[in-house]
């Protein structure tokens, strides 16, 4: 008979749980410092063009719901 902490089928999961959850720390930390760490320029776009737009916005000029 085994011990529930002595199974060596259950070590090797909860081993492999903690190395899954530390390797999806590993990568968030990574996704979060990247931009931080990369060459200034090396990442994103430059706008640099101006162009005048406008825009406008109407309603309608009452809220009743249509029969």
């Amino acid at each position: 008979m085994t011990s529930s902490s002595t199974d060596a089928r259950r070590r090797r999961t909860e081993r492999s749980t903690w190395v899954r959850m530390g390797a999806a720390l590993l990568l968030g930390l990574l996704a979060l410092a990247g931009p931080a760490l990369a060459p200034t320029g090396s990442t994103g776009a430059v706008f640099v063009d101006e162009a005048p737009v406008t825009t406008g916005v109407t309603t309608a000029p009452t809220f009743a719901p249509t029969p």
